[in-house]
């Protein structure tokens, strides 16, 4: 049975984006996350990933 999400470290490590820019899309609502309460870290489902390449393809298409 395979891994359901992710930690922010495995995150940016697929991606390489940074912790901030993470954040941002959190914040923004762009990707999902599961908060489990304040002093526990975020997980990411595994389609986060697929929407932060997508974007970034998006990016740098208009580029």
């Amino acid at each position: 049975m395979g891994k359901k999400t992710l930690s922010q470290k495995e995150l940016q490590e697929l991606t390489g984006l940074k912790h901030a820019a993470i954040d941002y899309l959190v914040r923004e609502k762009i990707i999902p996350c599961v908060r489990l309460g304040r002093s526990i870290p975020r997980q990411f489902p595994l389609e986060a990933v697929k929407i932060i390449k997508v974007r970034l393809a998006k990016l740098n298409a208009s580029e």
